[in-house]
């Protein structure tokens, strides 16, 4: 992987607070929460926009907790934090050396670019 899709995942995968919390909004504008259905009884466009920006940023976000999940295993959440929050390994409670679990964080977005290229 080159440097440049290296950062480019990791900036992706930092994002994922702000997609969150930009479901959170829409699916409170749109006055229900957002389940993948689609929904009659309205002959807005801007709904249909919001339902499928709301689609977009929930496939991002699943697309990173299950690789993290997968990859992870034990230390998922160690990984979320360091992926999506950029909590350095230093301040993580793990019981892994540096470079074993820098070597799963490479994993990890092995991972994120095969399943970003399956889309």
């Amino acid at each position: 992987m080159t440097a440049n899709r290296y950062r480019e995942l990791k900036y992706f995968c930092l994002q994922y607070p702000e997609k969150v919390k930009k479901i959170m909004g829409m699916s409170y504008l749109t006055g229900r929460i957002y389940d993948g259905m689609p929904k009659g009884g309205g002959s807005s466009d801007s709904t249909a926009d919001i339902a499928i920006e709301i689609g977009i940023l929930k496939d991002d976000t699943t697309l990173i907790v299950q690789t993290a999940q997968q990859v992870g295993k034990c230390f998922y959440q160690e990984l979320m934090d360091n992926v999506t929050k950029g909590v350095p390994w230093e301040y993580l409670d793990m019981p892994m050396s540096r470079r074993s679990f820098y070597r799963m964080k490479d994993d990890f977005f092995e991972e994120v670019a095969k399943r970003m290229a399956q889309k």
